[in-house]
C-alpha cells in the first residue's frame, strides 16, 4: 500500500477496526456495570473497564468525520440534493432502531419489560429522537441517537458553511467549535453546583445534544483536514495514533472516572476523550500505522461492520445472561452476553439493517 492511498478514500478499513473497540469498550462496560451491581458495588479489578463508556466518544468522532466526509463530498463537491442526504441517512440509522424500540416497547420480551408508566409519551419522543434531552428510559444506551440524529441535520448547513471559508480557517473553525460543549458544561456545572454524582450528571451533562458534540466537531474538522489535502507520512502517522491511543488508555485505566463530578474532571474529560480518539482516526485515514494490521483483520471489520446492531441490542441480554451464568463468574457472565447479544445482532443485521443499506445504495 503507498504512502497516503487512505486518504480521500470512501472506504477505510482501520475505521471498522475502531469501530470494533467503540462498541467493545461499551459492551465491556455495561457488562462490568452489571456485575459490580450484583456484587454490591464491588468491581474489583473490573473498575477500570466501568470506563468503557468512553466507547460512545469515539463512535462520535467517527460519525463526525464520516458524515462530514460524505456531506461535504455528495452535498458541497456534487451538489448533490439535500433531501437525497436526509434519505440514505434516514435509512441507515431509523430502521434497525425503530425494530429495536417497537419490539421493547410492545413488551414481548420478558426478560427486558418496557417502563411501567408513560409509556406512550415517553415512545412518541423515542420516536422523534428527544431521548437526549428526555429520559432514556425504554433502552438507556439510545440516548445517543438523540445526538447523533441531531448532528446528521446540523451538519450540511455547517459543512457548506465552513466549504465557503478558506481550507485552513475552515478547519480552525470546526477545532475551536469542539470547545463548545466544554464551555457548556462549565456554564452548567457553575448553575448548579449541586449536580456531583454520575445519576445527576448524565442527563445534566452528557446526554444533551448541544453539551455531547465535542467529538463530532473534532470528526468534522478532520474530514475538513483531509479535503483541505493535509497528509501525514507514516512516522508521524505512527505518532499521532500512538499519542491517541496513549491518552484513551491512560484514562481508561484510571477508577470510574464519573464517580466525581467537578469543574475540574468533567469540563474537559470529554473535549480531550474527542482529541485523543480523533488522532487516532485522522492518522488511519492518511494511511497505514503500526495499528492498521489489527484494525484491518476480518474479525475487527466484521464485528465494526455489526457495530450499530451490537450497539442497540445489547443492553437487552444484560440481566438474561446474569440469571444464566452470573453466579459463575464475570468471564462466564461476559461470554454469555456477549454471545446472546452477538445472536441478536446478527438477526437485526441480516433481518432488517442490511436490506435498507441494499435499498440505500440503490437510492
Amino acid at each position: 500500500m503507498t504512502e497516503g492511498q487512505h486518504v480521500g478514500s470512501a472506504t477505510v478499513p482501520e475505521l471498522d477496526g475502531l469501530r470494533a473497540i467503540a462498541v467493545l469498550l461499551v459492551l465491556f462496560r455495561h457488562a462490568a456495570r452489571e456485575y459490580a451491581d450484583h456484587a454490591g458495588g464491588d468491581a474489583g479489578w473490573l473498575r477500570p473497564v466501568l470506563n468503557g463508556w468512553m466507547g460512545v466518544d469515539l463512535f462520535f468522532v467517527l460519525s463526525g468525520y464520516l458524515v462530514g466526509t460524505n456531506v461535504l463530498r455528495a452535498l458541497v463537491d456534487r451538489r448533490e440534493g439535500l433531501r437525497r442526504y436526509l434519505l440514505r441517512r434516514v435509512l441507515r440509522i431509523v430502521p434497525a432502531y425503530y425494530a429495536v424500540l417497537l419490539l421493547v416497547a410492545s413488551g414481548v420480551l420478558p426478560f427486558f419489560p418496557p417502563p411501567a408508566k408513560g409509556l406512550g409519551l415517553s415512545l412518541g419522543y423515542h420516536l422523534l429522537f428527544l431521548q437526549d434531552y428526555l429520559p432514556s428510559n425504554i433502552v438507556v444506551a439510545f440516548w445517543s441517537l438523540g445526538v447523533e440524529e441531531k448532528f446528521y441535520l446540523l451538519v450540511p448547513a455547517l459543512a457548506w458553511l465552513l466549504a465557503r471559508l478558506p481550507p485552513r480557517v475552515a478547519v480552525g473553525v470546526a477545532a475551536c467549535a469542539s470547545t463548545l460543549p466544554a464551555l457548556g458544561r462549565w456554564w452548567t456545572l457553575a448553575a448548579h453546583p449541586e449536580i456531583t454524582t454520575y445519576a445527576a450528571c448524565f442527563p445534566a451533562l452528557r446526554s444533551p445534544f448541544h453539551l455531547a458534540t465535542d467529538g463530532m466537531a473534532v470528526g468534522l474538522a478532520a474530514a475538513l483536514a483531509v479535503r483541505a489535502g493535509y497528509t501525514l507520512g507514516r512516522g508521524a502517522r505512527d505518532a499521532l495514533f500512538g499519542l491517541g491511543a496513549l491518552g484513551v488508555a491512560g484514562l481508561a485505566a484510571q477508577p470510574f472516572l464519573l464517580d466525581t463530578v467537578s469543574v475540574v474532571r468533567v469540563v474537559p474529560l470529554f473535549w480531550v476523550l474527542a482529541w485523543a480518539f480523533g488522532a487516532m482516526v485522522y492518522a488511519s485515514v492518511q494511511g497505514p500505522t503500526f495499528a492498521s494490521r489489527l484494525l484491518s483483520t476480518r474479525l475487527a471489520r466484521t464485528t465494526g461492520r455489526l457495530s450499530y446492531a451490537l450497539y442497540l441490542v445489547h443492553m437487552l441480554f444484560l440481566g438474561l445472561a446474569w440469571s444464566w451464568a452470573g453466579g459463575a463468574g464475570f468471564v462466564p457472565f461476559a461470554v454469555v452476553f456477549g454471545a446472546l447479544s452477538t445472536a441478536a445482532a446478527l438477526v437485526l443485521h441480516h433481518g432488517v439493517e442490511r436490506p435498507f443499506l441494499a435499498l440505500r445504495e440503490r437510492v
